[in-house]
């Protein structure tokens, strides 16, 4: 099947089956015709794609679609970590923003979140800590060739990852934090299993294996923190419980579960996605 044949019949089973997902995976107007728009117009030409967005929300569509979708991603995503029956309420959150945690820093842009978590006010993108018996919450980067940001406005040394971390312990303000923490990065195969490091995210993933190494760089941070961030005890005893992931397209793909939408979506890794980054082993 030609590129633009499975582009057109996903096209079609998207806007189909977009009702049925709506209470499984926010995802707001705009961004929906954003991201069909440029999923339109992928590259023909080179039957690749490299807009990690749209993958992104493609990976939430198909997994939000199936019966328990929405938990078996919450298991993928943290290896395992957190396997619970899918609840009434559970959702996919593409794209939020939690409070920032620091002045003079704007909120962090998630690109994919699960667990508890509710819409913040009447934003259409806000979230934060919502109640759960125990409570969880995982937040997401997803890179495909690009790397982590290295630094923000006010503070030259502040790392897109530890941004992200401090979001996500964080969350519930100094009240309130969630029971189980992860942050999860998402790459292609291609970085995971690279015999040599060519993104900072690499390194700092391996770095902050260490939650000292995390506190020192949260720490050292220029920026002064907001009034719902933890005193620096607290924040100890949240690194303690992170749990830090890296889980690849790869993988995410291959177990999307069976739905209507599947079969499009999984062509369309095949044929525009997985060619784009398999590793010199697999050409």
């Amino acid at each position: 099947m030609k590129s633009e044949e499975i582009v057109s019949e996903l096209l079609d089973r998207l806007e189909r089956k977009r009702e049925q997902i709506r209470n499984r995976f926010h995802v707001t107007a705009a961004q929906w015709k954003a991201l069909v728009r440029r999923l339109d117009r992928q590259d023909r030409k080179h039957g690749t794609f490299h807009d990690e967005q749209v993958w992104t929300f493609l990976l939430g569509y198909g997994y939000s679609l199936a019966e328990g979708g929405v938990s078996l991603l919450g298991e993928k995503l943290t290896e395992g970590s957190r396997i619970q029956k899918q609840r009434p309420g559970d959702r996919i959150w593409f794209e939020v923003l939690p409070l920032p945690p620091r002045k003079k820093e704007g909120n962090t842009n998630i690109d994919l979140a699960l667990g508890d978590l509710r819409r913040r006010g009447t934003t259409k993108s806000g979230i934060t800590l919502a109640a759960g018996d125990p409570s969880w919450v995982c937040f997401c980067e997803m890179k495909w060739h690009s790397d982590i940001s290295y630094q923000v406005s006010h503070d030259p040394h502040r790392n897109q990852f530890a941004r992200i971390i401090e979001n996500a312990i964080c969350l519930g303000g100094k009240e309130a934090a969630a029971d189980e923490v992860h942050v999860t990065l998402v790459t292609p195969d291609l970085y995971k299993a690279a015999p040599a490091n060519s993104r900072l995210y690499q390194y700092k993933f391996s770095e902050y294996s260490d939650w000292q190494k995390i506190f020192h760089d949260l720490k050292e941070c220029e920026l002064p923190r907001s009034s719902i961030t933890p005193d620096d005890d607290e924040i100890r005893r949240r690194l303690q419980r992170l749990k830090l992931h890296w889980v690849t397209y790869d993988e995410l793909f291959d177990s999307l579960p069976s739905s209507a939408i599947e079969g499009p979506i999984r062509q369309f890794w095949k044929e525009c996605g997985k060619q784009d980054v398999r590793t010199d082993e697999q050409l």
